[in-house]
């Protein structure tokens, strides 16, 4: 999973939001036995953004966190939690391009992922 937009956290998240992220980074890191500075050169981003993810204190935009996830080799998913009603919404729209042979190569591909999930 990635995530399209480009905004910036710009202070929108909740506290707990930010906790959460920190935590689940922080684990990561642990796990890998990697350094932030480490987890900077390979995301392509500053040390001070990594450190101030680590903290709890900002929450990075959808292009950094899609960076961070792929350095680290986790699904966005991972670092993030994804609303309930969102993932409801679009397993809703994968079973419609499922279930539609007018669409062709998206029709195989929604089948796919949604046999992938099951």
């Amino acid at each position: 999973m990635t995530i399209q937009a480009d905004a910036r956290d710009s202070g929108r998240a909740d506290d707990a939001t930010k906790a959460e992220f920190g935590r689940r980074l922080r684990g990561l890191l642990a796990q890998r036995g990697w350094s932030q500075s480490e987890l900077a050169r390979r995301a392509r981003i500053g040390r001070d953004n990594i450190s101030g993810y680590v903290r709890g204190q900002n929450l990075p935009g959808p292009t950094i966190l899609n960076r961070i996830a792929e350095a680290l080799g986790v699904d966005v998913s991972e670092l993030v939690e994804v609303p309930s009603s969102r993932l409801d919404r679009m397993r809703s729209a994968l079973q419609f391009y499922a279930n539609q042979d007018l669409f062709g190569d998206a029709s195989a591909l929604a089948r796919s992922v949604l046999e992938e999930a099951a």
